[in-house]
């Protein structure tokens, strides 16, 4: 509270724009949902009904204020004029841990979700002004991989951690990809390709967030998310897991083979001397041996 009335007062005499979006946070009703960060994506039927309590207004629902509460902080975090604060956050992993647990909130289920709103615009905004201290407890984090495949029908959170890779680039190491590849992303990516356990929206999240890692690890830099060659991407071209995808398509077929096939084709595509010189040789067997499987 005592940090909320500090940077509320910091907005009022910033500008009279800022006052006006304090005052708007406790001012709200169903009429303006919109002025509110992290709400004007959700239709406004799935937030009212969460915290709706039948008989009384939505305003006076307790989880309905803390939320609003939360969502009035998380946008106070993601200013650019906040060093201070920011600076207590990341040399604090008590306070740092506490903020990436919101992941595992019981709303954060969907990409609809308030809760998931306000985790991904703490994290981003961190991720940027506050790069080294925020990578630094990113691997520190020994659940950052299972965080995230925990939520694998939740393709944004897919996207935050190609961000959290990116950053990874050869001339300039951060040692997320070391955290990652430690943690297993790869395998555990490829235990979603079972049609009998994983639903056909999860794999093509999984999948599209592999094609993408693909696409980051090329040689050829494409936009600013490129990385070049890794062990993730080399991971993903070995034998023993280019072995792994064959058996995918002749034990799972259906959906799963549908999925690898356009990874292997992501594979191929990449498959020349601008990729990675170093495998190229192997990828280009493996993989032509997985299309005449």
């Amino acid at each position: 509270h005592r940090l909320i009335r500090r940077q509320r007062q910091m907005c009022i005499r910033d500008s009279a724009s800022s006052e006006k979006k304090v005052v708007n946070y406790f001012e709200i009703d169903e009429a303006n949902d919109d002025s509110i960060p992290g709400f004007q994506s959700l239709p406004k039927k799935s937030y009212t009904e969460m915290f709706h309590d039948e008989g009384s207004n939505v305003e006076d629902n307790p989880s309905y204020t803390a939320l609003i509460l939360a969502t009035y902080i998380s946008d106070i975090l993601s200013q650019e004029n906040i060093w201070l604060i920011t600076e207590l956050l990341v040399k604090s992993k008590g306070r740092m841990t506490k903020l990436w647990s919101i992941i595992n909130h019981k709303g954060c289920q969907n990409e609809r979700s308030p809760q998931l709103s306000i985790f991904l615009k703490i994290h981003e905004s961190l991720l940027i002004s506050r790069q080294t201290d925020y990578l630094n407890f990113i691997r520190s984090l020994p659940t950052l991989v299972d965080d995230i495949l925990r939520h694998n029908n939740i393709p944004i959170l897919f996207d935050f951690l190609l961000k959290l890779i990116s950053t990874d680039k050869l001339e300039c190491p951060t040692g997320i990809i070391d955290t990652v590849f430690d943690q297993n992303l790869i395998p555990k990516c490829l235990k979603h390709f079972n049609n009998e356990k994983y639903s056909s929206s999860i794999q093509t999240c999984i999948t599209d967030f592999l094609k993408m890692l693909v696409e980051i690890s090329s040689n050829i830099p494409m936009d600013d998310l490129n990385i070049g060659p890794n062990k993730l991407s080399r991971q993903l071209c070995s034998l023993n897991v280019v072995e792994n995808l064959v058996h995918i398509i002749l034990d799972q077929k259906g959906v799963a083979l549908c999925n690898i096939v356009t990874i292997v084709i992501e594979l191929i595509r990449k498959n020349n001397s601008d990729y990675d010189k170093l495998y190229s040789d192997r990828l280009f067997l493996d993989t032509e041996r997985v299309v005449s499987s």
